[in-house]
């Protein structure tokens, strides 16, 4: 049985990189990571939502829907809920988008 690894498949099924479909998929993954992120550092910080959402000044709706879908969300309050957790994000754009967090 031939073996294939996570890029064989995601160039098969989703599209190769560079193509509109794959362009979708990277970005709705790297924002699902994100959400993952928020939901860590709320975890081990013992935040809640309702406090996260007072210190972003971000409407409590948008921190779960985040949570939920993050894709769906303004990007403004994104950046408001990232700043309210300390957390800095760069993005570079060369051939493909890398998002680093610090």
């Amino acid at each position: 049985m031939k073996m294939y690894s996570l890029s064989e498949m995601e160039d098969e099924f989703i599209g190769k990189i560079g193509t509109a479909q794959r362009n979708v998929y990277e970005e709705k993954f790297q924002l699902d990571m994100l959400s993952d992120v928020v939901q860590q550092i709320m975890k081990k910080e013992n935040i809640s939502k309702e406090a996260l959402s007072i210190k972003a000044e971000v409407p409590l709706a948008q921190i779960s829907k985040f949570e939920r879908q993050p894709q769906n969300i303004n990007f403004f309050n994104v950046v408001k809920i990232l700043k309210a957790l300390d957390i800095r994000l760069n993005v570079l754009k060369e051939n493909k988008t890398m998002m680093c967090l610090s």
